[in-house]
């Protein structure tokens, strides 16, 4: 997976690519929709645009955006099953592991992963893979001592961040006596260093 954000025009532009054929797994039918069903679907200024299905009738499945704007897709067009939004007292719940996901697909990964750089967290677990995206500015806190003291435990973290992946191989290291390797990966100057 190669993830990548950008800025353009003052908004933030997102690309997700996928190794061919992944995003297929789990193809979707209109059979499967009923009016009130949230979807994802193509959009070429946003790439997945939020909808909400009205009607389907035939070939043509009728939909509602999120921007209110009225939409009519095939049944053959491509879309995805959208993830409720999930809301706690403190507000919109997000997930710090994207493997918690209903529905997992690419549009379900750059909705979440957006939502958690819009609030500064720029670090995701997708399982025991960390996904870290360039916040093209400085982030207060994120790296001080304090923070980093925090991560220095006998147990994990489950807190996604660059500290619990350094720990988390530092403590193997220590427990197994053998070699650890961290994989880090992304396009130049995606911010590695």
């Amino acid at each position: 997976i190669q993830v990548a954000a950008s800025s353009s025009r003052g908004r933030a532009c997102w690309q997700l690519r996928w190794r061919a054929g992944f995003s297929s797994l789990c193809p979707m039918t209109h059979h499967q929709l009923a009016p009130g069903s949230l979807i994802w679907i193509r959009d070429e200024e946003e790439i997945w645009k939020a909808a909400e299905v009205v009607s389907v009738s035939g070939g043509d499945i009728k939909l509602k955006t999120d921007d209110d704007d009225q939409v009519t897709i095939k049944d053959t067009d491509t879309f995805h099953m959208r993830n409720m939004d999930e809301y706690t007292e403190d507000g919109l719940s997000i997930l710090d592991d994207l493997t918690m996901l209903t529905h997992l697909h690419e549009p379900a990964v750059l909705h979440s992963l957006k939502l958690r750089y819009d609030i500064d967290r720029i670090y995701t677990f997708t399982g025991p893979i960390l996904i870290a995206l360039n916040p093209f500015k400085r982030i207060r806190g994120l790296y001080d001592d304090d923070v980093l003291y925090s991560f220095i435990t006998e147990k994990p973290s489950s807190t996604p961040h660059v500290f619990t992946t350094a720990n988390a191989s530092y403590r193997a290291l220590c427990e197994s006596g053998s070699c650890q390797t961290v994989l880090i990966s992304g396009e130049s100057g995606a911010g590695k260093t």
